[in-house]
């Protein structure tokens, strides 16, 4: 009996010693994490908030194939060889992210196709095309509306979108993607309005 007492002890003790180096590091590694958090906060006050470098990205997630459409910095439409540079202080800006929100809104998966860089350049030389640019790269997450365990992930600095032709129904996500989303509304209206 003294020899199974004296056992629990021993290990009671070794034990102990153990544990102690590893809460003196989790508390410290804790007191740090304090510091640096007020640190920051301080820091924060006392500067403005820089903005974004290019290389940075937004990580965002999504279930709405319409919610990646972002206000870009600019749309490009592509239309007899010939581009237009539409800035947000054009008039038709805010209604063709709208326009084209709502082409989105019936995309429910991402297609089983391969899109090139080439492909990308022959779409804006030979086809009615419109390309939304954006000055930061740009890291989403995406949930289809197929299989919402599925997370597609984008990263893309544009988003090209065929209006006429075989590829009128896709959103193309450039330079990185898992493939364009597939399924978008008629872009007729669209063009109608843009050709006006």
């Amino acid at each position: 009996m003294k020899r199974a007492s004296f056992l629990v002890k021993n290990i009671y003790i070794t034990l102990c010693f153990m544990l102690l180096p590893l809460l003196f590091i989790s508390g410290c590694n804790s007191a740090n994490l304090n510091n640096l958090n007020k640190q920051s906060a301080s820091n924060s006050q006392k500067q403005p908030d820089p903005k974004l470098s290019e290389k940075e990205e937004q990580i965002i997630t999504y279930t709405s194939a319409s919610d990646l459409i972002t206000i870009p910095d600019k749309i490009i439409y592509y239309h007899q060889g010939n581009q237009t540079i539409i800035n947000k202080n054009n008039g038709k800006f805010d209604n063709i992210i709208k326009m084209t929100q709502n082409r989105a809104s019936k995309v429910k998966d991402v297609a089983k196709l391969a899109i090139s860089q080439l492909d990308i350049e022959t779409l804006k030389k030979n086809n009615d095309t419109l390309e939304f640019v954006y000055s930061k790269n740009v890291a989403v997450n995406w949930k289809n509306n197929v299989n919402y365990d599925f997370l597609y992930r984008f990263e893309y600095s544009s988003i090209i979108f065929p209006l006429i032709g075989e590829w009128n129904k896709f959103m193309i996500f450039s330079p990185k993607s898992p493939g364009p989303l597939d399924s978008m509304a008629s872009a007729d209206e669209l063009l109608k309005y843009l050709n006006q």
